[in-house]
Formats: structure tokens, sequence, C-alpha cells
């Protein structure tokens, strides 16, 4: 929610349900008197987008290619000869066909769908052997579409998608699609709202969690919009008030249909042991198993730089996911002084030893007892939950454990892919 939105509220005591309920009655005002063209998108029929797709076939892809001078120098070279394309080769071909297919739609403000997208990438690798990927876990056209990067939701991927994307921008205004501010509620979700902005942290779970689940359709679509931590708590503070098993539901909530085949560090750090690098002065096996799983993917090896802040190598190193009492200082210290936004994991203790963790989120430390697994699944799953943004040095092991929760069929980098690969191999045998 917008800071101004926030202050409006305040100042006029309005609950979130209120708010809400308000913003809907001023789009049906404004749709019933507005009648612009940006309210009257056209959009493809069933009928129309059949047909086109009727359309599509390798022998018209050829046609196009064949009669386009710009690309004659690929038929008569590279294609005909079977030979890998390079990007800017690959995108030409692309620009070609997109623009005899789509241009016009995008100009008359004309959805180009899924199927479409799919359909014309079919065409164009059946059309030439050469363009296909051979790769395990993608499909041959996914150069040019790829639905989800092969994910279950996420962006699309591929040079047609790129290219739809990069010239919707330049339809006429006047027919572009509007994107929504927020989703269309129904009364039973605003009730939820009502309801839940009157409980406190001493209101029972069963109830906080019904509340939860009704609104989360909500949650999922300011998730989508990129909506930070802060705001996001601000709305549901109820996400910080009852921890772990909140943070565990909502994930669920988040990720239903999740391949659960591996499951979680606790599954592989054993498994990890066989992988190279020496991290003997950290007492935790687990954490031995995170530091080389980082260590795998971002290829930095046992050698590091120390902090210019004064932490040791190591610790620096592992500052990332988990980090240790300093001399002088105490959790409430860090919880003062350390924001938790990235979250991170805090051991009651001196480096390298086993004590308590909590996963600190928002200045907020909940309880992990003394297992360093039920601490960084809580970590997982809050990155994911609170909607942060996965710092640079943590990016490549978060898509790492993207495929070990089952989120992820597979992931956009080999080495994330292969090392993936290797531990499952390991745990079959």
């Amino acid at each position: 929610m917008l800071l101004t939105q926030s202050l409006v509220m305040n100042t006029l005591g309005l609950k979130l349900g209120s708010w809400l309920k308000i913003e809907q009655m001023q789009k049906t005002i404004r749709d019933s008197i507005d009648n612009t063209p940006a309210q009257n998108v056209p959009t493809a029929s069933s009928e129309t987008e059949h047909k086109l797709e009727d359309d599509m076939n390798k022998d018209v892809v050829i046609e196009i290619l064949n009669s386009n001078k710009a690309c004659q120098f690929l038929i008569h070279g590279k294609l005909a000869e079977g030979t890998t394309l390079k990007k800017n080769e690959r995108n030409l071909i692309c620009r070609t066909i997109c623009t005899h297919f789509f241009s016009s739609m995008i100009m008359q403000g004309i959805s180009v769908t899924v199927g479409m997208k799919t359909k014309l990438a079919q065409c164009i690798v059946e059309a030439y052997d050469c363009l296909k990927v051979d790769e395990e876990g993608k499909p041959a056209e996914a150069d040019f579409f790829w639905l989800h990067n092969g994910r279950s939701t996420g962006e699309h991927t591929g040079c047609i998608h790129n290219w739809v994307r990069n010239q919707q921008p330049k339809a006429p205004k006047a027919i572009r699609r509007k994107r929504r501010a927020v989703p269309d509620l129904n009364d039973d979700e605003v009730e939820a709202f009502e309801q839940l902005s009157t409980c406190d942290e001493n209101e029972e779970y069963d109830n906080i969690s019904h509340l939860m689940s009704k609104t989360f359709r909500y949650r999922q679509e300011l998730r989508r919009r990129k909506t930070n931590p802060s705001n996001l708590c601000v709305d549901f503070p109820h996400m910080l008030w009852h921890g772990n098993t909140m943070i565990n539901d909502e994930f669920d909530l988040m990720f239903p249909d999740r391949n659960s085949a591996v499951g979680t560090l606790s599954c592989i750090s054993s498994f990890c042991m066989m992988l190279d690098h020496s991290y003997g002065e950290i007492a935790s096996p687990s954490i031995q198993a995170l530091m080389k799983i980082t260590t795998e993917l971002t290829a930095q090896g046992n050698i590091r730089k120390a902090d210019p802040a004064g932490l040791p190598p190591l610790e620096e190193f592992a500052s990332v996911f988990i980090r240790w009492l300093q001399p002088g200082t105490d959790i409430e210290y860090f919880l003062e002084n350390v924001l938790g936004d990235p979250p991170y994991i805090l051991c009651s203790t001196m480096a390298f030893a086993e004590d308590k963790y909590f996963v600190v989120v928002l200045r907020t430390a909940f309880d992990c007892g003394c297992d360093f697994d039920v601490a960084f699944d809580l970590l997982y799953k809050s990155y994911k939950v609170f909607n942060f943004e996965v710092p640079g040095k943590a990016k490549k092991v978060m898509d790492f454990f993207d495929l070990v929760y089952g989120i992820y069929a597979c992931s956009r980098l080999n080495h994330v892919n292969k090392l993936f690969d290797k531990i499952k191999l390991a745990m079959k045998k």
C-alpha cells in the first residue's frame, strides 16, 4: 500500500477493509461514466485466436524468411548448413516472423496470447532443426518461448515473449491495457479484512489463520507487484505476530503444488559433504553443508577477503545467511542495530559454535531452538512470504533451494542444475 494511502487512513481512522471498499466503489463509478477507448480494449476472440494459430506452420515460417532480404545470408548460410546461430541472428529471425504475425495486433491493442507465442515458437524450430534447444528439462522451442521459464509461475522467457513485451509500449496510448492497482475483492474478502484489523496478538491462531486464508489473494497481488516487506507487514502484522507457524502456513498457500521429492536442507546436508572445500572450524554439519553449497555455486573458494567492518573472512562469507554474536553484544543489540531486511539467522553464541538459533525478520526474532535446519527452513520461507529481495551473494544458493523445495523444475543457471542433479544422484545411491 502506498504511503499516501497510509496517511489518509491514519488521518481518517479508516481500517484496511473500509479503504478497499471505498476504492472498489470509486472504481465502479469511474467504469460507469468513463467510456473512453482505454476502458474498451479489444481482445482476440477465441475464433480469431484459433484462426491465427491455424495459419502458423513451418511452411509459412520458411516463406516469411525467404521473402525477407535481411535474412538471406542466414537462409543460404547457417540455416541451410544446420549451424548454431548467434543470439543476434536468432533475434533477427524472431523479429522478422513476429512482425508478420503480431505487429498489427499490438497496434490495435489486441493481446498476443500464450497459445499464439507457443505455437509460433514450435513452428520456428520445426522449420529449422538447428534452432532447437537440446538440453534436458527444456522444451525444444525454449529459446523462442518458454512458459514461466519452466516454473509454475513467473515471467515467461524467450525472444518471442521479449519482442512482444518491447512492442506493446509502441501501441497508441488510448488502447493500451491498464493494470489494476489491486484485485477486485468480493464482500467476504472485504469483511475478512475488517475482522483482521480488529485482531490483536492474543487472538486465537485458528481464527487468524482462517482470515489470512480468505485474504491470501490480495497479498499475492501485493507480492506480484513487488510490494516491499515493511509495507506488507503494515497491512498484515499477523505474519510477524505468529512467527514460525504463520510463515509455514503462508508458504504452503503460496506453493500448494510443489514437488517435495527432495525436501529441505536437512535432507541433503549429509550428501553435501562430498563437495570440495573444508569448513572444519564450524561446529554445525548443516552450516558446513550450506557453506559448501555456497562455495560450489559462487566459485569463491576457501580464501576470502576480510570485511572492512572488521568481521573475520569466514564470518563475513557466512553472514549473508548466519551471524554469530560478537564480543560485547547480545541478541537485543542485533535486533536494535541490524534491521533484518534481508532476514538472517542469528546464533546466540560466538563463532563458530552451536547454540540457539533465531531467524531475524524486520527486527523480530523467531526462536528456532538449537536446530539449524529448522532455522534455515524458516529463513528460506521468510524470503518468499515477506517478499524480500535476495542479496546478490545469496541468489544462486536460493535458486538452488528453489529446486530442493520443489518450487521450480529447473533453474535458469546451468551450474545450479548440475549441482542439484549431482546431489539427487548421490541420494539415490
